[in-house]
């Protein structure tokens, strides 16, 4: 029995769009309002999740919230479905994303679930 690897995600923002790398890959800009079926189908595109069949990993997020990006926050959980153990983070880069409310830092994070 092996353990899938989860990582989880969290966005604040409400406009623009970020970017996540694995191993020496990085996805194509995806939007704020991507949906769940976005960021899977950007994730599974890196040839660097490749590794047997389709799809390499799963995406979920908080119930009720229709995309992957909200000014309070998002949590998002990746979850490796051909990788197993202690896999790397997935890297983001939020510098695409912005905050209408100046009050608010836009901000995408990443972090291991043990």
């Amino acid at each position: 029995w092996q353990d899938s690897d989860i990582q989880l995600l969290e966005c604040h923002a409400d406009f623009g769009t970020f970017t996540l790398s694995y191993g020496r890959e990085t996805t194509t800009p995806i939007s704020v309002d991507a949906s769940v079926m976005d960021v899977t189908n950007a994730l599974n595109a890196l040839s660097s999740l490749e590794e047997g069949q389709d799809p390499s990993v799963s995406v979920s997020w908080t119930s009720g919230v229709d995309r992957v990006c909200v000014a309070a926050g998002n949590l998002i959980q990746v979850t490796f479905l051909q990788s197993f153990g202690d896999l790397p983070l997935i890297i983001p880069d939020g510098t695409e994303l912005g905050q209408t409310s100046a009050s608010d830092t836009p901000l995408i994070t990443s972090q291991k679930v043990v």
